[in-house]
């Protein structure tokens, strides 16, 4: 909706939700989806990171195998994520519109989804290239590039979110409108990931919402949090493509070796700390939001 509807439309919604006894609720609780998080992130693990070091080492080092057949083999198990890709599109153009954002039409994908798919064309770049030519530096730099992508990603929307709060958005984030107020860029990954690939639907889509115009505390945190990832996403992908690009000089082999295996293992290790940590974060914010409700001042932004 326009700026200055989506502002009198929040402000009279926060007043009235400031006079209940809490937050309004999310729902969808992780503890409640523990086992299936914990399944998720060990197939992308062993996926996308495991079989591509526990695998291609060995058989690097200890075979007569071409580097070009190594790769092909390591190169099998990244197809995974094509059917994810293929599950999340088929929910996302569903006749119902249980799955798509608020307020969009038949073809409408989310942000995430977009973000998603404008990847795909550049890793399979790298795995084709890589694979055809034999080349280690470029089988290298598919998790690097998607931290860098992301990463700077939450930072424009981060600066956007803190620096030009009232410049309207110029298109739409999956269900917040062309024309509105800026969000921390966390609240659309989290609306999207949960809404489509946890299977919250809509009702997850309207209740974050519901929460972010109520709650200044959960506004913060989110803001907070974009800023961290996309700091941390940036400095690290930045980080392992310098030394990917210093490791494909000539005698560096050794160097090359070592960059490939951080490169598909690094990333891993840190997200899980990352994750760790920012839950352990934000359910000790959430718990201070809760006790504080509703002293908490509805006009406060970050």
């Amino acid at each position: 909706m326009p700026l200055s509807t989506q502002t009198s439309t929040s402000r009279l919604f926060q007043e009235k939700n400031m006079t209940t006894t809490g937050p309004p609720p999310l729902p969808y609780d992780l503890r409640d989806h523990k086992r299936t998080l914990i399944i998720a992130f060990t197939i992308m693990l062993v996926f996308d990171g495991l079989m591509q070091t526990l695998v291609f080492y060995p058989l690097y080092l200890k075979t007569t195998l071409s580097i070009k057949i190594i790769f092909a083999i390591i190169c099998i198990p990244t197809t995974w994520s094509f059917l994810d890709w293929g599950k999340r599109t088929w929910r996302l153009l569903q006749k119902s519109d249980e799955y798509r954002p608020l307020n969009s039409g038949r073809w409408t994908w989310d942000f995430y989804h977009i973000s998603y798919t404008s990847a795909f064309p550049f890793i399979t770049l790298f795995f084709a290239l890589g694979s055809a030519l034999g080349n280690i530096t470029l089988v290298s730099l598919p998790l690097p590039f998607l931290l860098t992508l992301v990463g700077t990603q939450l930072l424009l929307g981060s600066a956007s979110y803190t620096f030009a709060p009232n410049r309207p958005t110029p298109f739409r984030f999956s269900s917040l409108p062309a024309g509105s107020r800026p969000r921390p860029p966390v609240y659309t990954i989290v609306e999207d990931i949960v809404a489509v690939n946890g299977g919250g639907g809509k009702a997850y889509r309207v209740a974050i919402d519901r929460r972010y115009e109520a709650s200044p505390v959960f506004r913060r945190v989110l803001g907070r949090m974009s800023w961290a990832w996309g700091a941390g996403g940036t400095v690290l992908g930045g980080t392992l493509i310098v030394l990917v690009g210093v490791g494909s000089r000539e005698g560096m082999e050794t160097l090359r070796l070592v960059a490939y295996g951080l490169c598909w293992l690094l990333p891993w290790a840190c997200t899980a700390v990352g994750v760790v940590a920012t839950i352990k974060w934000v359910q000790r914010r959430l718990r201070e939001e809760e006790e504080t409700w509703p002293s908490v001042g509805v006009g406060e932004r970050v």
